[in-house]
């Protein structure tokens, strides 16, 4: 099996995301980790929202040069809910549901 080599292309896109990852305000870019591989880019690390996810998919996306993106990126949020607070929520949506439908037609 033939091992991967970095070439200077890798490397100077490998620093282009880093970069946009640290300006991007909506990513938490320390708990990612990313790999590039003749420009196709892979997201790994833990992430506490599937909003941040498809965030960073779109700044590594963004970069000149990128082929691919990989978003291997987990999803674990940190506040713990309880199926409580997850019925609370959804009967609440449903209340307001026909609000949003007299808005909307």
């Amino acid at each position: 099996m033939k091992t991967p080599s970095l070439t200077a292309e890798d490397v100077h896109l490998w620093e282009s995301i880093v970069q946009e990852l640290d300006r991007a305000s909506e990513v938490e870019h320390s708990v990612i980790d990313v790999t590039v591989n003749d420009g196709v880019v892979t997201l790994t690390g833990v992430i506490d929202s599937y909003a941040g996810k498809l965030a960073a998919e779109r700044v590594a996306k963004r970069v000149r040069g990128v082929w691919a993106v990989s978003n291997d990126l987990t999803v674990q949020v940190k506040v713990d809910r309880t199926d409580a607070d997850v019925a609370a929520d959804t009967t609440q949506a449903v209340k307001l549901r026909p609000v949003f439908q007299r808005v909307f037609r």
